[in-house]
């Protein structure tokens, strides 16, 4: 099966697939629905992740200093550190 991937969805990027769902609850909400269809990749994709409580905030990158400052959730598994893994990352960058 594909897996999920970021998408545009009514005007908003979310590289988060949890995001994208709260984007498809709201869209939902304000056309008076009470139920949301979404894809199978996304619910896989929400079902599966994972993350410790770690966030960091970057004010830029490798590209140069960003418009606005991005928080960042560690989406490695929340027992990691426990694990001995002492970092914390999210497949494009890490910190302590």
């Amino acid at each position: 099966m594909e897996k999920w991937k970021p998408i545009n969805y009514k005007g908003s990027w979310n590289t988060d697939p949890r995001r994208e769902l709260e984007a498809r609850a709201h869209n939902a909400l304000n056309g008076h629905d009470d139920w949301v269809a979404i894809p199978v990749k996304l619910a896989f994709a929400c079902a599966a992740f994972l993350e410790c409580s770690s966030r960091t905030t970057i004010t830029a990158d490798e590209d140069g200093p960003l418009p606005d400052p991005l928080e960042i959730s560690c989406r490695k598994n929340f027992d990691h550190i426990s694990m001995g893994d002492k970092k914390h990352g999210n497949r494009f960058i890490s910190w302590d």
